[in-house]
């Protein structure tokens, strides 16, 4: 899966849990499927077999909102929030 087939900008963090045993992140997100109706349906982005998890943000009033995902290599990215960033390499991810 490509994060660029994705526009996640303006989804909502809800939660993130940790599987240790499987080293598996899921994040809940609100995702938007219609910006005009303001229309979101609840979505997990699954991070597999994952090697690093670094958070990095101010304290905030609020859900974190993506603005956007940068792409640092096929198997590393930076969730950049409106509260700061969230740095996660990974094997595979699945948006379910």
């Amino acid at each position: 899966m490509n994060f660029n087939d994705y526009f996640l900008h303006d989804a909502t963090v809800l939660k993130v849990i940790e599987y240790p045993e499987t080293q598996t992140f899921d994040f809940h997100i609100n995702y938007p499927i219609n910006w005009e109706e303001n229309i979101f349906e609840p979505k997990i982005i699954r991070f597999n077999n994952v090697t690093l998890y670094h958070r990095n943000e101010i304290r905030f009033n609020g859900l974190p909102t993506i603005l956007k995902v940068d792409i640092i290599n096929e198997h590393k990215i930076a969730l950049i929030t409106n509260s700061g960033e969230r740095i996660i390499e990974f094997e595979t991810w699945v948006l379910i």
